[in-house]
């Protein structure tokens, strides 16, 4: 996971620069440094076959989600999507709601997962917001996510907004 780390490092001082626009009993808790041994906040899925998931504690709430891969025809071009769950939602309905799917596919490998043809999906990182108070910054963390990580050296595959 060691090809993330500057990704992580990137979002983790997005979130920074989200908080300063909060008031103290509102700030979003970051996200620790990368670490495949993180339960909450980070799950592999190389190799691992749906029913082998253990989904990271965080999803049980409303918040941020990413997941990150490579693009198979060139390993060094990273690609996120940066998706949100909030109000009645979790991160857990939105995970699964993005990758279940792949099970019924005709073509389904058994551990890999791609988003759209050719990106492959290793990494799964939430951004939980566990209070209700705050659940309504979940949108907002999404697209300020989108906007302050595009130049990044990173391909976002989706934009702020539904474009």
């Amino acid at each position: 996971m060691e090809k993330y780390k500057k990704f992580i490092d990137e979002v983790r001082i997005s979130i920074d620069d989200f908080n300063l626009y909060l008031a103290d009993n509102v700030k979003i808790k970051n996200i620790p440094e990368l670490s495949e041994s993180e339960p909450y906040h980070y799950l592999n899925v190389r190799n691992k076959e749906w029913k082998d998931y253990q989904f990271p504690i965080g999803c049980e709430n409303a918040g941020v989600y990413i997941y990150a891969g490579y693009d198979e025809n060139d390993s060094n071009k990273i690609c996120a999507y940066i998706g949100k769950a909030s109000m009645t939602s979790v991160i857990g309905f939105r995970l699964h709601k993005h990758f279940y799917g792949q099970l019924k596919q005709k073509e389904y490998e058994g551990n890999k997962y791609y988003h759209k043809d050719n990106i492959l999906i290793e990494l799964i990182v939430v951004i939980p917001i566990d209070t209700w108070e705050s659940k309504f910054l979940a949108p907002s963390l999404e697209e300020f996510l989108i906007t302050d990580l595009l130049d990044k050296q990173i391909q976002l595959l989706n934009k702020v907004g539904n474009t």
